[in-house]
């Protein structure tokens, strides 16, 4: 590993519930990360006031942390942000986090940073789920010309099942990989559909960076990686009972919430007939 200095990023928009990040905060103090780094907290386009509010939450819970106050103009999604984040720490390995993260073991950090290397994209989690098969599942708030729009966009910009891609909830990278993604990508981060199709679109980050030679990786909470054809056995993410998660976000969470028949539904549309 050439570079060292790790940046762990959590993001907090204003578009999200206060509340994750104290749940988040929590679970960074309970489970240790194991693994010397900097925390840094994003606050992007959070209302002055609030902004005090989450100073004081956070000085509450005795946490050591920079802050990021990303003050920019529009809702670029969280990929914006991480860009933003990205220039500004330009030496650093960045596991990127978004506002449902949340450490579920101890040493967390250090098990993801000591599979990392150059050339290689983490996630704690994977999954073969595609938009454009999904398309075919028809909405009772389609129409049918937005029905057959929606599987025409799709199908012309995602791969069908399988479409193995790292989940953007939680991923790691060098900051010059990411940048130059952000810029090879073209993506205008306008809707949330844009951010669908950076994490799993044929030009997304997986497909990005196959195409470069990376390696991608799913790291389970037993410090094991998983290659793309065995993130299913990783006992990750919507499989089973994700024994082996190493960080949770709200998918994983409703995943475990749900009855038996909604699971193997899960199951079905994120990894195909298991």
């Amino acid at each position: 590993m050439t570079q060292k200095k790790i940046l762990a990023v959590y993001l907090i928009s204003k578009f999200c519930d206060p509340e994750n990040l104290k749940y988040f905060i929590d679970n960074y103090k309970k489970y240790k990360s194991g693994c010397k780094h900097k925390l840094l907290i994003c606050l992007k386009q959070i209302d002055p006031k609030k902004k005090l509010e989450f100073e004081i939450a956070l000085k509450r819970k005795k946490i050591k942390c920079n802050i990021f106050y990303d003050d920019h103009h529009k809702n670029d999604y969280d990929f914006g942000s991480y860009y933003r984040i990205a220039k500004k720490f330009k030496k650093y390995i960045i596991l990127f986090m978004n506002s449902h993260s949340r450490p579920m073991k101890k040493n967390w950090l250090k098990k993801l940073t000591e599979n990392f290397s150059s050339k290689t994209f983490i996630g704690v989690t994977g999954s073969y789920s595609s938009y454009a098969t999904n398309s075919f599942l028809r909405n009772h708030q389609d129409n049918y010309l937005s029905y057959i729009y929606k599987i025409i966009r799709n199908n012309i910009l995602f791969f069908r099942f399988p479409n193995p891609h790292i989940r953007s909830s939680c991923f790691m990278l060098f900051s010059s990989d990411f940048i130059e993604f952000i810029k090879s990508s073209k993506i205008i981060f306008n809707t949330k559909f844009d951010a669908w199709l950076a994490e799993s679109g044929k030009n997304g980050m997986s497909n990005y960076f196959k195409k470069k030679g990376f390696k991608l990786l799913v790291i389970n909470s037993k410090g094991k990686s998983f290659s793309e054809k065995d993130w299913k056995i990783s006992k990750t993410f919507c499989i089973g009972n994700q024994d082996h998660l190493l960080i949770s976000d709200k998918h994983s969470r409703a995943y475990q919430e749900s009855d038996k028949n909604q699971k193997r539904q899960i199951i079905k549309r994120v990894w195909g007939q298991i």
